[in-house]
């Protein structure tokens, strides 16, 4: 028997708990479009809806919505920040949009990672997990993780500064403070292209190592 889930106090009817199981199947297994598409003939009484309309549902359920941000078709800058009111790319002159004035002629999806904190301090056994940093025991003859850090040590000697603005607490002296770290490096896909794509890749260091 499924145990009840809810979702901002509601609990999930049938259906959608139907919809987020085939849709979990797809994820987790790698389940092709194609054969996604075809899970409502071979499970009829299940209430599987069209991969579009699933991922619709998901993402009402989840709260979870991914921000556009339109770009340049050749990666030369992407339009927010210093870009944001910019209607040709600086470098290579192309406009921003097609013909018809609103249509980009590429565009990024971004997924904001507060929305995916989130996400992990709601799930029960996600968050006991996200206490790592909080729970880890400090050990100055061993170095087991960044929490071993001099740098991580004088942090937690600072006072948090915002826009300029001295905050009256130490980084992370509370233990639900979350502690991200950011790496990133260039590389060229093709041996004959001038362009680099550069990964950025987002540490949850709350996590236990293993995860």
């Amino acid at each position: 028997m499924l145990a009840d889930t809810f979702i901002d106090g509601k609990l999930l009817d049938k259906s959608d708990l139907s919809l987020l199981h085939a849709y979990t199947l797809k994820v987790e297994d790698g389940l092709t479009d194609k054969t996604f598409s075809k899970l409502h003939f071979v499970f009829p009484q299940a209430s599987i809806d069209t991969l579009k309309n699933t991922e619709k549902r998901i993402q009402s359920l989840s709260g979870f919505q991914p921000v556009h941000y339109d770009c340049c078709p050749s990666s030369c800058i992407c339009y927010t920040g210093p870009y944001e009111t910019l209607l040709k790319c600086l470098k290579c002159k192309t406009n921003q949009y097609k013909a018809d004035g609103t249509t980009p002629w590429a565009y990024f999806l971004y997924l904001p990672i507060i929305l995916r904190i989130r996400a992990m301090v709601a799930n029960s056994p996600r968050a006991r997990k996200m206490q790592y940093r909080a729970n880890h025991q400090h050990n100055p003859t061993k170095v087991t993780d960044i929490f071993n850090s001099t740098h991580y040590s004088l942090l937690q000697e600072s006072f948090v500064t915002v826009g300029g603005n001295e905050l009256p607490n130490w980084f992370f002296s509370d233990p639900r403070d979350i502690t991200l770290g950011l790496s990133t490096d260039g590389f060229g896909p093709f041996k004959h292209c001038t362009k680099t794509a550069w990964l950025i890749i987002i540490f949850n260091y709350n996590l236990p190592p293993k995860e």
